[in-house]
């Protein structure tokens, strides 16, 4: 793998990087909207928890690995 090639793959690496930072904010934000709603009960508080878990396990191994 060239030199450009690598520039691009990290590039591409760092923009997903980034949305999944970015999802992972606007779900826990959602998350907490709902909560005060006392909406903890439906199935969309429940999918939005299960998407913010999941994203923070993809984040945490991010920094497991020394990439955040």
């Amino acid at each position: 793998m060239g030199n450009e090639e690598q520039i691009e793959r990290l590039e591409r690496f760092e923009s997903l990087l980034a949305e999944l930072q970015e999802e992972s904010a606007r779900v826990g934000e959602q998350v907490e909207h709902m909560k005060a709603q006392n909406k903890t009960k439906t199935a969309t508080f429940k999918q939005l928890l299960t998407r913010k878990m999941s994203l923070r396990s993809f984040l945490d191994a991010f920094e497991s690995h020394g990439l955040l």
